[in-house]
C-alpha cells in the first residue's frame, strides 16, 4: 500500500486533526442557535406575524433566521481563530500536523531550540504571524453581525403584515393597538403592539 500511496499516513493524520477540531465545536453552534431562536420567537414581530396568519416556515425563514445569523457568524469567526490556535498548539506539541506539513506550531517548536542562541527571530516571527492571523480573523467579528443582518434583511425583505380589513379581536384575546391606522395604505408594513 505504501508504494501506491506514499503520503497516506500524513494525509490521514491531517484529516484526523481537522475532524477532531471541527467535531468539538458543534455544541457551541447548537447552543447559540437554540438560545437565539428561543429569544426571537417570543418577540412582538414574530407574534404579530403569527397572529396575522403567516405560516410557521415563512416566519422562521424571513423573521427568525436573519436575527439568528448574527450571533452564529460571530461564533464562526471566533471558532476559525480558535481552530488556527489549536492546530498550532497541537503541532507545537508534536501531535498535530505531520512534520513535513507547513505549520506555524511546527516552526515555533523548531525555532524554540535556537531561541537562546541568538537566533530569536526563528521563533518570534512565526509566533507574531500566529497572533496576527488570529487577530485578523477575530476583528471582523465586531462588524459582522451588523453587515450580515443587513444582507439577510435585504435578501428576504417583506412586510410583517399588510394593512387590510382585519379584525384582530376575533383572532386573539389580546387587544392589539395600531397607531395612526387612518394614515396606513394597503400593503404598507405595520408594527402591531400586543397589549
Amino acid at each position: 500500500g505504501r508504494a501506491l500511496f506514499p503520503n497516506a499516513q500524513d494525509s490521514l493524520a491531517f484529516g484526523v486533526l481537522v475532524l477532531s477540531i471541527t467535531l468539538t465545536g458543534w455544541v457551541q453552534y447548537a447552543r447559540t442557535v437554540r438560545g437565539s431562536t428561543l429569544v426571537e420567537r417570543n418577540k412582538e414581530y414574530v407574534q404579530a406575524a403569527r397572529v396575522t396568519g403567516v405560516p410557521p416556515l415563512r416566519i422562521m425563514r424571513r423573521h427568525v433566521l436573519p436575527n439568528v445569523m448574527g450571533p452564529v457568524m460571530v461564533l464562526a469567526t471566533i471558532q476559525v481563530a480558535t481552530a488556527i490556535i489549536i492546530e498550532a498548539t497541537l503541532s507545537f506539541l508534536g501531535v498535530g500536523a505531520p512534520i513535513t506539513a507547513p505549520s506555524l506550531g511546527t516552526l515555533i517548536r523548531v525555532g524554540n531550540d535556537y531561541l537562546f542562541s541568538g537566533e530569536w527571530w526563528i521563533t518570534v516571527f512565526p509566533g507574531a504571524a500566529l497572533v496576527l492571523t488570529a487577530l485578523s480573523v477575530n476583528l471582523p467579528s465586531l462588524v459582522l453581525p451588523e453587515v450580515a443582518g443587513r444582507i439577510v434583511a435585504q435578501a428576504v425583505r417583506v412586510p410583517v403584515a399588510s394593512v387590510s380589513c382585519v379584525d384582530f379581536h376575533l383572532v386573539t384575546e389580546a387587544r392589539p393597538s395600531v397607531e395612526n391606522a387612518a394614515r396606513l395604505r394597503p400593503g404598507q408594513p405595520v408594527a402591531v403592539a400586543l397589549q
